[in-house]
């Protein structure tokens, strides 16, 4: 996680930059740079919660507790779809790169809770 922090924020801060360099020529032009860049800068912030959130998949996936997984995927599918209604009234297409970062957000800590809530339960047995 120490290192996506700054290659999302570095992705965040130069978004706009970023894209006009690699699209903005031709036909692609100042618009639909200001139209992509904040659809990037929202994508950039999911980086660090994406990575942290995998070491707790596997570890529920190595515990073979595809149950929890399943929920997780059935709360974020739900989550997705009820924020990308709401964000893109006020956002636009950009929402839909935020509704996919917060229930990112979402995932860590509903992975975090139960990696927690069984290694406190495996503990407590070996005692």
């Amino acid at each position: 996680m120490a290192a996506s922090v700054p290659v999302s924020v570095a992705l965040i801060v130069g978004s706009h930059k970023l894209v006009r360099i690699a699209f903005q020529h031709g036909v692609f032009g100042a618009e639909d740079t200001a139209a992509v860049a904040p659809v990037l800068a929202m994508f950039a912030a999911q980086i660090p919660f994406f990575v942290s959130s995998r070491v707790y998949y596997r570890f529920l996936v190595a515990l073979r507790r595809m149950d929890l997984i399943l929920w997780c995927g059935m709360i974020n599918l739900a989550l997705d779809i009820v924020l990308n209604l709401i964000l893109m009234r006020w956002l636009g297409v950009a929402a839909i790169a935020l509704a996919t970062t917060l229930w990112t957000v979402s995932t860590l800590f509903f992975l975090w809770y139960w990696t927690e809530r069984l290694l406190k339960a495996k503990a407590g047995a070996e005692l």
